[in-house]
């Protein structure tokens, strides 16, 4: 989306370019998806992303709102600090493809059966995702580690709770193994 948006547009703005193929992604996916990876792809770097309108069933939750460097449409966006320098975040390739739209599904599924335990999984990813970005403003390496872990058992709760496998025995297994090495 945001490669065929920065080809037809032909803009070196990147905050027009999210924007547009924000609105895009909207439309394309009927308001499904956070459009996280599309902000990503469009200005890089470390983002806080906070989507302010969920799609239906999702109602917005009782949350502080993150402060943001702009907001458009249904999202705020917050540009970070640098990674801290001791850490180092790699993306590996599992070998299967997630299929984001057959989890949704389970969770709209677990939402329409149980709000409340589903709004108490999320509560705790935005308590999460709230330390996780104030560890990196304040190059905080042990409280973004500290975060990371949190974040981790709050997905495996998630995904428990809705049927929705996101953490699966793959990424428990590296789990595990960068957990053998020391910072």
């Amino acid at each position: 989306c945001a490669a065929l948006t920065q080809a037809i547009l032909e803009t070196k703005d990147v905050e027009e370019l999210f924007a547009t193929a924000f609105r895009a992604h909207r439309i394309l996916q009927q308001g499904r998806g956070s459009g996280a990876d599309v902000a990503t792809s469009c200005l890089g770097g470390i983002l806080g992303y906070q989507l302010t309108h969920p799609q239906a069933p999702f109602g917005a939750l009782e949350t502080k709102d993150m402060p943001a460097q702009f907001h458009i449409q249904d999202a705020r966006v917050q540009r970070l600090s640098p990674w801290p320098c001791r850490l180092r975040l790699e993306p590996i390739w599992l070998g299967t493809p997630a299929s984001s739209r057959h989890r949704i599904r389970r969770v709209e599924a677990a939402w329409a059966a149980s709000t409340t335990s589903v709004q108490e999984c999320f509560l705790e990813i935005h308590d999460v995702t709230v330390s996780a970005l104030d560890a990196l403003t304040k190059q905080n390496e042990e409280g973004l580690l500290e975060a990371f872990e949190r974040g981790d058992q709050a997905m495996q709760v998630l995904g428990d709770a809705t049927g929705a496998p996101i953490v699966t025995d793959l990424h428990r297994r590296l789990r595990d193994h960068a957990g053998s090495f020391e910072v």
